[in-house]
């Protein structure tokens, strides 16, 4: 899946360092996978929700919360935002 937006994930990484090696591994696992709709999706990331159009990732144990849009006609992922645990308010998205 291509990832777009990758610079949100390089500006989150540049105020908090200590996010660096989770969210390396989640970008090199969506780099390589290919999903056909969310279910597939959960199949990998069993923690994966759907709020409204957005799909969202629990990643860090519950550290960091990745928002996207999922293009899976396509195979591209959109993030739309990166939250710290700090952040987590929803109303806020």
């Amino acid at each position: 899946m291509d990832i777009i937006h990758r610079s949100k994930i390089r500006e989150f990484l540049n105020s908090h360092p200590e996010a660096t090696t989770t969210l390396s591994l989640w970008n090199k696992i969506i780099s390589v996978g290919e999903w056909k709709d969310l279910q597939n999706l959960c199949l990998t990331y069993p923690g994966v929700k759907q709020v409204f159009n957005d799909t969202v990732f629990n990643v860090g144990n519950g550290s960091y919360l990745i928002v996207t849009r999922i293009d899976y006609k396509n195979q591209k992922l959109f993030v739309r935002k990166i939250l710290g645990c700090e952040d987590y308010d929803q109303e806020k998205w």
